[in-house]
């Protein structure tokens, strides 16, 4: 989101890893189904905290300058090419 990523692509992003990670340990999972969980990510568990975040900072990029000091200038320097 410092980036400037529509959220919606940052969950669709999220959920990617689903395909990643679930089979990866799927054995894991066989043998211990409650630990679900932990391996498979749920839509719900990134909007929890993006509601919590703006809860208590009112959006995502105050939480991230104010609680983890990130300097998203620095970061958008960094990352992403000039558009002319």
């Amino acid at each position: 989101m410092a980036l400037g990523v529509p959220e919606q692509v940052i969950l669709e992003d999220y959920l990617l890893s689903n395909e990643y990670l679930v089979p990866k340990y799927a054995p894991i999972l066989a043998e211990h189904p409650s630990l679900s969980p932990l391996f498979c990510l749920d839509a719900s568990y990134l909007e929890a905290g993006l509601d919590q975040i703006r809860t208590d900072y009112g959006t995502v990029e105050n939480y991230l300058t104010q609680e983890l000091a990130v300097d998203i200038s620095l970061l958008r320097e960094l990352f992403l090419y000039p558009v002319n």
